[in-house]
């Protein structure tokens, strides 16, 4: 590093000027003073190196400047024995490790013990009540700890999870004022009635040796808040409202797997979390339900608002809701979203905690049989022999010896075993000053069980809660319900619920010790967290653990400058654009559309071989230089594709594109290469030319308009090719007959663009986490699925009929790519079925998008050079005379001299793959320069292709320069639209052979103009080249393919000959039934109809159904069933669908099923229908009125029209 640049940053960064560096300097600007640094110094290696360095140095020194008094402070603290970056972690690795490690420090370290959680102290566990009262009564240290979060998403800030601010207070002051013993004493039958309902419950569980009661208890607790809180009952007991309780549930269970998982305790990472989508979905159902709530209790409050106030009977149907909505129609104090929040957090708050209490109440009982044996004695006293008296509000307050053992039972085991607060304030307290923003842990449980405090904690005594003085002694000792300001709201209505569930429970059933019997492994699930940890080792200062965090850093660093030093003197020779640190030149490519200009830019600026880095690496070297291009390709020492490729591999495995150049490769190469022969593409003509012609078709609804997107019809035209040559099947994708595997073909082109522009998705880590993965996997198990069971049938069909690929039989056309690599594997043993798989799919994907992108250029070329245009129409018209129907062979493709310059010109134009990607297996020696192994090169295709000293005049469309044969020859080393070398495409001449059969088919149908308005691409390099808005062209029929050129007369009344004299008859029968002037209408119509058959050179599907569809009308059974005949010959899947489902409204109810019925037979049985039969049923059907007709024959026409839609 230069020492200008070195001492800047040290008078910057420098250790005398603290003060200078916190007043003058902001973070922002030392920033932006590093990316000046590395723009000026042309971001070598040792300077992005040195300048990570010093923003850890940066970083570290403004951590350490805004923390030092807190880790002065806190070091005064004992703590137990941490682990380097673990601390105390591994010390809590469940929720049961929390009570006796607390107890185990507190012996050892004393009553105010530091817990380190990572590299800082994260809490200060305090089992000094004095202190705790302390800060329990203070009203400068209000705010609750962090871990109370995990629950924000559904209580949002109610008084739980609020901070002790002003909108707290307020809140706080008005709800205490609605929590009256009033209030309280109407919601008695609401805990009897559903106490009654756990008693019913728990009938099933009689003379059982040992259950767990806590379940029945906490659904017996949902109910009473429920019904108390929000007025309504969710039977939780009665499991009426499933949604309500297991969400109720799930929120607990997501605190507690947040709590021991140091992924789910970061935001960021649980949002990636399928946990993080149940809470959604959990919070959805608990707030649905609540507002749903408060919304009917509103209206019922307008409709009758009730006095609360008067000791009237009514007073116990008023719930704390209606409280909250009385105080808000007073002082318009909550809004409705804070009005949901309290009460959800009545809810939770009142729930588990009543649940708790209670069924530790009970264990308590069962396990202490003379307390209840007292407990018992004191409720006969209350309420004699009679157990099923209502209870009253001055039965519990007689219940004295009760109240004693709830008392006790929230001692040995109070639900909240830990409080915690964050100090807002420095706390001097004794001799400590506990810093702010401390997080307090205040251990509840351990002061319960301090024997200075509780003589004999462990034993169960109730007594000590009997006697005046012991209570009041062992007040600030005694936090159940919290104290202070926070203390909890509802601790009477809690004990109120217990005593009266008690009472009840306890006037059914004894409860006695489980056998055998039942030993506590207490768990805090409700409060405290932890992260998971390693082995405990000895102590070590915060000082010693950041030295070894630096030395960790710069031994990772130093050994990997070790390994990579040769890489990095190498690829410095190299020149390369200003780069951002650590993010490179990444910010130049934000799309797929920035890379041509971009490289073209670089090219200029910086010569045809430029490195371009993402991250602190230089990731890639762009080469534009064609004779190092071809030094590559032509060398088999270096056949390893780039890394971006593997985007592909979960679909086509190491299928030859991705495989890495290795043996395996070069024996399937070599192989497949063997069955790559023109004898086999020849019969491959036959496809492209049916499925052109049926792309003619799909295209004939865009006659006429100005401007549209051609390449979506060519993509499932491309399709249709590839399926059929590969795979011996049709998928019909221009006729959408299999959108699953189409829809799952484009889905992986999609997952290739996304995850190449998305540094997330990118990484194979990260990505397994995204939502696009498990689509990726739903497309990849479609298309596996589809190439197996084709490779299933194939082998099947090639074993019951095997064909001789080498005879120049007919059958020799039916061969198609598949079984040549069957019968090499049958031969040769090469192939294992998921290889065979992998080269399938692997034709699939390369065959396609490829061809499509080539073809879609080319019709665009033509669209914009009319004269290029109109000398292929002119080479295709000496070809193939007048006659556009003529079929295509292998001949007129060879003597299309012309449009194969055309092709080679719009391939060099605008090639299928502008770049291709390999990785340096060895170091390669050329000019000036080495390149190191294991660079990526990418080879910039659509540089050279556009360089003006291989093409003059680059950016002209020029098909002559491939027909001279020295110009040809001259520029073939800079022409690489197929690769070259060793891994050149194997399939270039099924390529070539498959475009000029297109063009040549597209062009004698169709004329192609300039869009309207005139169309500019925007190039987009993604799987292959393409325009990201669309490739727009215009379009008209031909000349000779218009319907009222005199050429079309000729051809139409020939075919009229051809077709038996069909239209005559037909007008035959027709005038019979018709006035003679129907003659003519019916004779135009039809001449209308045969003359789009002529126009499209065959009769297709639709014409066949619409003459069968008149004939039935206009009685020619014989013209029907020969029709019928030569559609069953077709094979046509949806003749039965056409048939079964005619209807017209111009027809009777009655004679609709008539005609369905006769069409299913015709199906059937097309030579044994009568004539007589036939006729008499159709003649119902005859109207006699001649502007009916004509409406039906214009119909007739409409339906044609939307069947070739």
């Amino acid at each position: 590093m230069p020492t200008a640049i070195y001492s800047s940053v040290i008078n910057v960064l420098g250790g005398n000027s603290v003060d200078k560096f916190n007043s003058k300097i902001e973070h922002l600007e030392i920033i932006k003073f590093i990316l000046k640094i590395s723009r000026v110094s042309d971001a070598n290696m040792e300077v992005t190196l040195t300048i990570i360095i010093i923003l850890i140095v940066y970083f570290l020194t403004q951590w350490y400047i805004k923390t030092r008094r807190y880790i002065r402070l806190m070091k005064k603290f004992p703590h137990p024995p941490t682990v380097p970056l673990l601390g105390n972690a591994l010390d809590f690795k469940s929720p049961t490790d929390f009570i006796p490690k607390f107890a185990e420090y507190t012996k050892l370290y004393g009553d105010k013990v530091k817990i380190y959680l990572g590299i800082m102290p994260e809490k200060l566990l305090v089992t000094d009540a004095r202190l705790i009262m302390h800060i329990l009564s203070s009203s400068n240290n209000l705010k609750k700890g962090k871990e109370y979060n995990y629950f924000s998403n559904w209580l949002g800030k109610g008084l739980l999870l609020s901070d002790g601010d002003s909108r707290w207070k307020k809140h706080r002051r008005l709800i205490a004022s609605t929590f009256h013993i009033q209030i309280f004493k109407g919601f008695i039958e609401i805990f009897e009635s559903n106490a009654k309902i756990l008693v019913n419950k728990l009938e099933n569980e009689v003379e059982n040796p040992s259950f767990d009661i806590y379940p029945f208890i906490t659904l017996c607790a949902l109910d009473n808040i429920c019904e108390t809180v929000m007025g309504t009952s969710i039977c939780a007991q009665n499991n009426c409202n499933p949604d309500y309780v297991n969400n109720t549930k799930l929120m607990c269970k997501v605190f507690i797997k947040r709590a021991f998982n140091a992924f789910l305790r970061t935001n960021f990472w649980y949002k990636f979390s399928s946990l993080y989508l149940d809470e959604k979905r959990a919070v959805k159902v608990l707030h649905n339900y609540t507002k749903e709530i408060i919304k009917n209790r509103k209206n019922q409050y307008h409709n009758n608002v009730k006095n609360v106030i008067h000791d009237s009977q009514e007073k116990t149907k008023v719930v704390l809701m209606d409280l909250l909505l009385q105080q808000n129609e007073k002082f318009e104090t909550f809004t409705d979203v804070e009005i949901r929040e309290e009460v959800d957090t009545f809810m939770f708050a009142g729930s588990d905690t009543t649940a708790s209490a209670l069924t530790f109440a009970i264990y308590c009982l069962a396990e202490n049989h003379l307390v209840q044996v007292r407990v018992v004695e004191e409720l006969n006293k209350i309420f004699g022999d009679d157990p099923l008296r209502p209870i009253t509000f001055n039965d519990i307050q007689s219940m004295k010896y009760l109240e004693a053992v709830i008392k006790e039972v929230l001692r040995v085991y109070p639900p909240v075993p830990y409080y915690s607060r964050t100090s807002e304030t420095e706390i001097n307290f004794d001799d400590y000053i506990i810093p702010k923003d401390t997080c307090v842990l205040m251990n509840i449980y351990g002061v319960h069980h301090d024997p200075k405090l509780f003589p004999d904690p462990e034993s169960f005594k109730p007594e000590r809660f009997l006697s005046k003085n012991i209570d009041e002694g062992n007040n600030y000792g005694y936090f159940p319900f919290s104290s202070g300001p926070r203390n909890c709201i509802g601790q009477k209505f809690a004990m109120l619920e217990i005593k009266t569930a008690l009472a009840v429970l306890l006037r059914h059933y004894e409860f006695t010790q489980s056998i055998p019997k039942h030993y506590l492994h207490l768990s805090t699930e409700t409060v405290l967290l932890s992260n998971n940890g390693i082995s405990r080792v000895s102590d070590a200062k915060m000082q010693v653990m950041l030295t070894i965090i630096i030395i960790l850093f710069v031994y990772v660093l130093t050994q990997w400058y070790i390994k990579n030093r040769r890489y990095i003197q190498l690829m410095n020779k190299f020149p390369n654009p200003p780069t951002i640190p650590l993010l490179g030149n990444a910010l130049d490519f934000k799309s797929p559309t920035d890379f041509i200009p971009k490289f073209a830019e670089y090219t200029k600026l910086y010569g045809d071989k430029v490195k371009i880095y993402v991250g602190i690496m230089p990731a890639k070297l762009l080469v534009t230089d064609v004779r190092l291009i071809l030094h590559m390709l032509s060398s088999s020492n270096n056949l390893k594709k780039g890394r971006e490729y593997n985007f592909f591999s979960s679909w086509l495995g190491k299928g030859l594109l991705l495989s890495d150049g290795d043996s395996i490769w070069k024996k399937h190469r070599r192989l497949i290469a063997s069955t790559f022969h023109i004898q086999l593409f020849i019969g491959f003509i036959k496809i492209f030319e049916s499925n052109t012609k049926i792309l003619v078709n799909k295209l004939e609804n865009e006659i006429g308009n100005p401007s549209f997107d051609i390449y979506p019809y060519i993509s499932l035209w491309s399709l249709d090719n590839i399926c059929e040559t590969v795979m011996g099947t049709s998928i019909c994708a221009q006729n959408n007959c299999n959108p699953d595997y189409v829809n799952s073909v484009k889905f992986m082109c999609k997952v290739f663009v996304k995850r190449s522009f998305n540094a997330f998705l990118r990484t194979n880590f990260w990505y397994k986490f995204s939502s696009l993965y498990h689509n990726e996997k739903r497309a990849i198990k479609v298309l596996h699925n589809y190439t197996k069971e084709i490779i299933r049938n194939r082998k099947i069909r090639n074993q019951t009929y095997v064909k001789n690929v080498n005879d120049d039989s007919q059958e020799k056309t039916k061969v198609v790519l598949m079984d040549l690599l069957l019968e090499q594997n049958e031969k040769f043993e090469t192939f294992t079925d998921v290889e065979i798989r992998e080269e399938v799919d692997t034709f699939m994907f390369a065959g396609s998008d490829t061809t499509a992108s080539a073809l879609t250029f080319a019709i665009y070329c033509l669209a914009e050079n009319h004269l290029v245009q109109v000398k292929v129409v002119e080479e295709l018209i000496e070809i193939f005379g007048d006659d556009p129907f003529r079929p295509i062979t292998f001949n007129d493709i060879q003597s299309m001299k012309y449009l194969e310059a055309v092709v080679k010109e719009v391939l060099r134009l605008y090639p299928p793959v502008p770049y291709y990607s390999r990785t340096s297996e060895t170091e390669i020696n050329f000019d000036d320069y080495i390149i190191p192994k294991d660079t990526s090169v990418l080879m910039n295709i659509y540089g050279v292709h556009h360089d003006p000293k291989l093409f003059p005049d680059p950016e002209s469309f020029k098909p002559e320069r491939f027909l001279s044969k020295n110009i040809d020859e001259g520029n073939n080393y800079g022409y690489f639209p197929f690769s070259y070398g060793p891994r050149n495409c194997i399939g270039q001449k099924f390529a070539m052979l498959e475009i000029k059969t297109a063009l040549a088919v597209l062009l004698r149908h169709y004329e192609f103009t300039q869009s309207i308005p005139k169309h500019f691409l925007h190039l987009s390099t993604e799987t292959v080249l393409l325009s990201n808005n669309g490739l727009n062209t215009c379009m008209e029929q031909t000349e000779e393919n218009r319907p009222n050129s005199r050429t079309s007369v000729d051809k139409l009344l020939t075919t009229a000959c051809k077709l038996h004299g069909y239209v005559n008859k037909l007008a035959f029968n027709v005038n019979k039934t018709f006035s003679g002037s129907m003659f003519a209408t019916t004779s135009t119509v039809f001449l209308d109809l045969i003359a789009s058959i002529v126009l499209r050179g065959q009769l297709v599907d639709g014409d066949l159904w619409v003459m069968v569809y008149i004939n039935s009308v206009y009685a020619i059974p014989a013209y029907t069933t020969i029709l019928l005949g030569e559609m069953i010959e077709r094979e046509d899947a949806r003749l039965k669908w056409l048939l079964c489902n005619l209807t017209d409204s111009y027809f009777d109810s009655d004679l609709s099923d008539k005609r369905s019925l006769f069409c299913y037979q015709i199906l059937h049985e097309p030579i044994e229908v009568s004539s007589g039969g036939f006729y008499s049923l159709n003649a119902k059907m005859v109207t006699s009125n001649i502007g009916l007709f004509c409406t039906l024959l214009m119909s007739i026409m409409k339906m044609r029209n939307s069947i070739y839609d």
